[in-house]
């Protein structure tokens, strides 16, 4: 990882935001080979659906143009839908 100047209001490129990246992957002690850049929006749009945002909330965040990106990016395993569909299901 080489290592690259962050001026303020200055995009910084992809590989900066890269390396930055892995490198606070490294701090807190996680393995950097298992996430990516698109990690954090796959990890938000999965969390947001899990607390029960509604979706055009989470397009709004996304920045998403198309309404059914974010399920590209929603990662759901079927424990995680079956405990949100009994929590949207009132008794």
């Amino acid at each position: 990882m080489s290592e690259y100047t962050v001026v303020p209001n200055v995009p910084i490129s992809y590989s900066a935001a890269y390396d930055a990246f892995k490198k606070m992957l490294l701090w807190a002690g996680l393995n950097p080979a298992l996430y990516g850049l698109h990690s954090p929006r796959a990890g938000g749009a999965t969390e947001a659906f899990l607390l029960g945002i509604e979706p055009h909330i989470i397009d709004l965040k996304g920045r998403w143009k198309s309404p059914f990106t974010k399920y590209n990016y929603v990662r759901l395993t079927d424990a995680m839908i079956v405990e949100r569909s009994r929590r949207a299901i009132p008794y």
